[in-house]
């Protein structure tokens, strides 16, 4: 029919990405195949080539078989259908497609849809050519009018089933409040984040938190829900067990009830299913994944589009377990929030930072939150340090292997917060720590522009600078000829070193 007669437009409505998302996707989500079955038979398809691999590739998945590019084409091979698709350059196109981390559902649905616009739209067609001949029944034709309109313009089957979902103010007390985790802290059934910059304890307050659920203890005065933890540890495996056997002998038991899977789980490949269905078996009550980066490998941080979808199979986790999925995050460069796209933060209940101050025996931890979606924010509490010997082991030296543990010193004064700097005093700072000797401030704002790409104007720098000096992060070393203001000279202290 030409669009002359009204008919179809010279392409009619499909999707030719959707339709290479469904088949990249179904090559790196094996276990989605059987929801894919459920959408898509397989002549939803508008191109006839994609049709034919969708067929063959379920149909290997059905047999055993693995849904690699090399496989495939063998199997078009035998079938005579090799040539029909395009050839083996056409099998590995699909192969190669950045969608292919995507979930293919979400591209089934996109098919599915479309295939239904393009019957409705021939079924409004074949019903006008049968009102402008006389022929057929005109009520029969109005039916078949009204459905494919609502196959075009919504589900009313969807639709039904969201007017039964909607709640008026009685309804709200159906839903149920958060159950703490640890009192005040942490709930279950929540996506939560601990952020701090490297090397600041992170890890060690994850490990305590996990120690405690899974043992039962209150943690630091604060009750806790016992139950099962697993513990992802995805960075620093061989470090982890000095410091469950120090958390041991520092509380005098074992850490029961907590398991540990020392390497990452790719939260955007097959493997993560195996994660959900695991924790939906064992039904924990925390979930540690440590770290965020090491589970999201590929993704593109910055991206809301791929940490959305990472957000997205981290909520299937924390469904399917009913538990506390806590991840663990470095700070970005400027230190304020959690590395990468604010999307990640926006999907969280609660995100609580992590800072360590002081070296040695005056080194202090001190928690704080920086959001609690739908309850109070706590003070910030300050820790210790405390390190352990482990017995019956030491070093090649003799030296006793030690690690440590945290010991609750109470609420962190004010002075032990970290104070929060506005970016251009970071770099200010940043740049003095790596000058490490007394500069005047144009050569400061010269490393700036060197490690950031960025200059800073002579008013904000020396504004920074004058306001970091009253804070004592910063030394101003005055020229002792007042007529020189370019002999005044800059350089950072032991506080700013540690800020």
């Amino acid at each position: 029919m030409s669009e002359n007669d009204g008919g179809f437009s010279r392409i009619p409505p499909y999707d030719e990405e959707a339709e290479r998302g469904v088949l990249a996707g179904m090559m790196f989500h094996r276990d989605s195949i059987p929801d894919l079955v459920g959408v898509l038979e397989g002549h939803e398809f508008y191109k006839p080539a994609h049709e034919t691999l969708y067929r063959t590739m379920v149909g290997l998945a059905a047999a055993g078989e693995p849904l690699d590019p090399i496989t495939i084409t063998d199997a078009l091979r035998k079938s005579d259908d090799l040539t029909r698709v395009g050839g083996p350059a056409a099998v590995s196109s699909i192969a190669s497609q950045p969608y292919a981390i995507a979930e293919p559902l979400h591209y089934a649905r996109i098919v599915s849809g479309q295939w239904a616009r393009r019957q409705a739209l021939q079924t409004l067609d074949q019903g006008r050519e049968s009102v402008r001949s006389g022929n057929g029944d005109l009520e029969d034709v109005l039916t078949k009018i009204t459905s494919a309109l609502a196959s075009i313009t919504g589900d009313p089957v969807a639709e039904r089933s969201l007017v039964s979902e909607l709640l008026d103010t009685d309804g709200l007390d159906t839903i149920p409040n958060l159950e703490p985790l640890i009192a005040d802290m942490l709930f279950l059934d929540t996506l939560s984040r601990v952020n701090g910059p490297s090397g600041h304890g992170k890890s060690f307050v994850a490990l305590d938190f996990a120690g405690h659920v899974g043992v039962g203890l209150t943690w630091h005065g604060r009750p806790v829900r016992q139950g099962s933890v697993i513990y992802l540890v995805a960075e620093g495996a061989k470090g982890i067990r000095k410091r469950v056997r120090a958390w041991e002998k520092h509380h005098g038991q074992k850490m029961r009830n907590v398991y540990f899977l020392p390497r990452p789980v790719q939260s955007m490949e097959p493997e993560w299913q195996a994660l959900i269905n695991l924790c939906g078996t064992k039904r924990p009550v925390l979930v540690v994944l440590d770290t965020q980066a090491r589970v999201t490998v590929g993704v593109e941080e910055n991206s809301a589009t791929e940490m959305g979808r990472v957000v997205d199979r981290m909520e299937q986790l924390r469904a399917a377990s009913g538990a506390c999925v806590l991840l663990i995050h470095h700070k970005g460069l400027n230190g304020d929030h959690g590395r990468g796209s604010s999307a990640v933060k926006g999907a969280m209940q609660t995100e609580l930072t992590v800072t360590k101050t002081g070296k040695g025996a005056d080194t202090r931890v001190v928690i704080g939150t920086d959001k609690q979606k739908d309850s109070e924010e706590i003070e910030s509490l300050g820790f210790s340090l405390r390190q352990v010997s482990l017995d019956g082991e030491a070093e090649e030296d003799g030296r006793p292997v030690t690690s440590a543990v945290l010991e609750y010193d109470g609420p962190a004064p004010e002075g032990d917060q970290p104070k929060k700097l506005a970016p251009a005093a970071k770099k200010l700072l940043t740049a003095l720590r790596s000058l490490d000797v007394p500069v005047p401030r144009a050569q400061v704002v010269d490393r700036v522009a060197e490690q950031t790409g960025n200059g800073l104007t002579r008013e904000v720098s020396s504004r920074h600078l004058n306001e970091m000096a009253k804070d004592g992060l910063v030394d101003r070393i005055d020229s002792t000829d007042r007529r020189d203001a370019s002999l005044v000279l800059w350089a950072v202290t032991e506080k700013g070193r540690k800020a």
